[in-house]
Formats: structure tokens, C-alpha cells, sequence
């Protein structure tokens, strides 16, 4: 089973910040394929895809199938900041997907 993890964050401050956790039917690179797709056509800015396995493998490591998604709205990235300059810890958004062993 594919869970994706996001970092959920709401404007007021970047305390109140959260992590949610939710399964998806589709492998790793299909998941993030179409999170990236719904990213851009909503008119977000990708900054990094990371292929963590694919990062382990080149030094001769395994890892199950896992990717994280950089993205953000300068904009309203930007204005976030503008009221708390902290919200950049927690800026841009990320997205993990990987697999996760212990469903089925």
C-alpha cells in the first residue's frame, strides 16, 4: 500500500502546522505523477522532485519506493511570510509518497 504524507498548513502560524497521513491505490511514481500534474495545472510552482530510492540505490542502498514533491504559490508563499517570517520553515509545501510494508 502507497502512503502519501503532506505537510498541512494553515496561514495563522507555522505552530500550528500538521502532518496528515492518507493511502492511495497507485505506486509511488504514479501517485506522485499525478500530484505533480494537479500541482502545475492548478498553477502551483514545482520547485524539487526527490526520488529517495533512486537517491539510495546510486550509493548502493535500498529503500522502499519512496518521493517527496517541492511545491508552492510565490505568491501566496510570499505574503504568509510577509505576516510571520517563520511560515518559511514550513514553506514550500511537501508531499511524500512511499511505500509502506506494513499495509497490504
Amino acid at each position: 500500500m502507497i502512503r502519501a504524507t503532506l505537510l498541512a498548513m494553515t496561514l495563522a502560524t507555522p505552530a500550528m502546522a500538521e502532518v496528515m497521513t492518507v493511502q492511495t491505490t497507485k505506486y509511488v511514481p504514479a501517485a506522485m505523477d499525478a500530484l505533480e500534474a494537479a500541482v502545475r495545472e492548478a498553477g502551483a510552482k514545482v520547485y524539487a522532485r526527490v526520488d529517495y530510492a533512486a537517491e539510495a540505490s546510486s550509493v548502493e542502498m535500498e529503500l522502499v519506493p519512496a518521493q517527496l514533491l517541492i511545491f508552492g504559490y510565490p505568491v501566496v508563499d510570499t505574503a504568509a511570510m510577509q505576516d510571520d517570517i517563520q511560515t518559511g520553515l514550513i514553506l514550500p509545501l511537501r508531499v511524500l509518497f512511499y511505500h509502506d510494508r506494513a499495509l497490504k
